[in-house]
């Protein structure tokens, strides 16, 4: 954000609370209140760069690829999406918060639904969603969201019929999710 103007930022989410916060933090910066599946309030190509981070980690399947849609509808040609994804790692830590003692109320659920490391690998190997549904609070419904995991598989079977991978890293060092980035097609 510090090398763009910050009259060309746009930034939208589904939670009217998150967008308040960011309306106190940032002049000049334009955030809008999106419903929990498209459309978004944008013209067909409008953005040279796309940035969601945590957000494909807690929408369904349904969701999810409904708003891959809509990330292609608005973005120009040769555009930039960078989004953050869990993936393996994910299920490691999953994993490792079952034997935590000071585990909080979602660590707790986190372990409980995602912590068979087993079962999950299983399942990521073969490149199925894993998703946990549940409600967010306020306007995170379950309907829509809960916590997801996409792996290598599935992404490249569903996301390449609309985008290109340009690069795709699953390494706590570099950022605490991992992360994909994709140009539409």
């Amino acid at each position: 954000m510090k090398d763009i103007a910050p009259d060309k930022l746009v930034g939208t989410d589904v939670d009217p609370t998150f967008i308040k916060i960011c309306n106190d933090l940032f002049s000049g910066v334009r955030f809008d209140v999106n419903l929990p599946y498209p459309p978004l309030d944008y013209p067909d190509a409008s953005f040279d760069f796309i940035y969601a981070y945590s957000v494909f980690t807690h929408l369904s399947e349904a969701a999810h690829l409904q708003w891959l849609k809509e990330l292609h509808r608005i973005a120009k040609p040769g555009a930039m999406i960078f989004l953050t994804l869990r993936q393996r790692s994910f299920l490691r830590q999953c994993r490792d918060l079952c034997s935590k003692a000071d585990a909080s109320g979602y660590e707790q659920f986190l372990a409980r639904n995602f912590g068979n490391l087993e079962t999950m690998m299983r399942r990521y190997v073969l490149g199925e969603v894993i998703y946990i549904t549940h409600s967010g609070g306020s306007v995170r419904t379950s309907d829509f969201y809960g916590d997801t995991v996409l792996p290598p598989k599935y992404i490249q079977r569903h996301w390449t019929k609309l985008f290109t991978i340009v690069d795709m890293v699953d390494d706590l060092k570099r950022l605490s999710q991992a992360f994909i980035v994709l140009q539409p097609r």
